[in-house]
């Protein structure tokens, strides 16, 4: 970005904080010509996220959204008078809060086969009730869905939001029961084809998912009660991140954003491009990414869904960039590559009352650049 382009520069940077002055250069002037922004510096502190949570409900922050979450919005309410803040609640753009993603070339080659079975994983994703997490962990503010994009988006079709996500656990045992999972241990979890008890353990990085075990502990309900045995383990993120590249975890976890428009256009459809994002088939992206010389040569299926990724970034009409939109996500929506949770949770936004100017509609999230739709630039303090 020129520097011209941007209200504040970054002066300083400590090992607790950042520090950014007003722009002399920003070429924006508000309707009596008054250059923005209005406000001069800019202090970020860099905390842990427990004393972040205490700094926010004390009062100390004049704005917090970042790891603000709907579990505290209950704490952030109780707090407004005595913190001289207001809560506001603002549209949430991420496609799913929580999305699971079973590998596909898991290293074992008879988890990788049960993995594989498209009724594996649409048992999964029924099992699921969305409902119930949105009212336990989410107090009705979310919208359970699928993992895909946001409903305005100029492609969408609304069954890719319901695709399996409705709570049918019968339907999920009948179709374990169907992939040939009909066998179980002592405990009645269900025995892989080689006599083993079937265990998924869902490892995740709670860092980067405020919300993330309290979803998991009642998926891990869900699936239990389907027969299939469940574990889950929060971990360090670089840790995580090292286990995930590698392939080696039975399901990763993370939040699908970045689902507007733009930037999912821009990205190249990004969490759902088999040659990008490694989610749940590590082995297949290093073989888009080297062109064959390492990694697994996927299916055929996989390579067209490659093939209709690259050509859509590169559409030269409207009819064609939709076509090739609608081709990628009806194929997610069929094969279950991912399972979402529940999407669109409005995100609680902490403002102290002398902060002025905040929207209360802007949308805030990767998927719009954060900040940038309620326009820092304008905001002031009221004396």
């Amino acid at each position: 970005m020129c520097i011209r382009d941007s209200p504040w520069i970054l002066k300083e940077v400590g090992t607790t904080y950042k520090v950014f002055e007003r722009n002399p250069y920003y070429p924006v002037v508000d309707s009596a010509g008054n250059q923005l922004p209005y406000i001069d510096k800019i202090v970020a502190t860099i905390i842990d996220p427990e004393v972040y949570q205490l700094k926010i409900t004390s009062g100390e922050a004049d704005v917090a959204c970042v790891h603000t979450s709907l579990e505290n919005y209950p704490l952030y309410k109780e707090n407004e008078e005595k913190g001289g803040y207001r809560v506001v609640p603002i549209p949430g753009i991420i496609g799913s809060e929580l999305s699971l993603g079973i590998n596909l070339n898991h290293p074992d080659s008879v988890r990788r086969k049960i993995n594989e079975d498209i009724r594996f994983r649409k048992a999964l994703s029924l099992a699921i009730n969305r409902e119930e997490i949105n009212e336990t962990c989410y107090f009705g503010l979310a919208f359970p869905r699928q993992a895909t994009v946001l409903p305005d988006t100029s492609y969408y079709k609304e069954e890719w939001g319901k695709a399996y996500a409705q709570y049918d656990p019968d339907e999920a045992k009948r179709l374990l029961d169907e992939a040939g999972l009909t066998k179980r241990d002592k405990d009645g979890f269900r025995l892989r084809p080689d006599g083993k008890t079937l265990l998924l353990l869902v490892e995740y990085c709670p860092e980067t998912h405020p919300m993330a075990t309290s979803i998991l502990e009642l998926v891990k309900e869900y699936w239990n009660a389907v027969g299939i045995k469940t574990e889950i383990k929060p971990e360090e993120r670089s840790f995580y991140e090292t286990r995930s590249a590698a392939g080696e975890c039975d399901v990763v976890v993370w939040h699908t954003d970045r689902m507007t428009e733009g930037t999912n256009y821009s990205m190249g459809g990004s969490w759902f491009n088999p040659g990008w994002t490694g989610f749940n088939h590590t082995e297949w992206t290093r073989w888009f990414n080297t062109d064959g010389k390492e990694g697994e040569e996927p299916p055929e299926d996989v390579k067209e869904l490659y093939k209709w990724c690259r050509d859509w970034v590169v559409a030269t009409s409207k009819e064609e960039y939709i076509q090739l939109a609608q081709k990628i996500f009806d194929w997610h929506a069929k094969n279950v590559w991912m399972i979402g949770t529940v999407g669109m949770p409005a995100m609680p936004i902490v403002v102290k009352n002398n902060l002025r100017n905040v929207s209360k509609e802007a949308y805030f999230g990767a998927g719009v650049e954060f900040w940038l739709p309620s326009q820092p630039a304008q905001w002031f303090f009221k004396k």
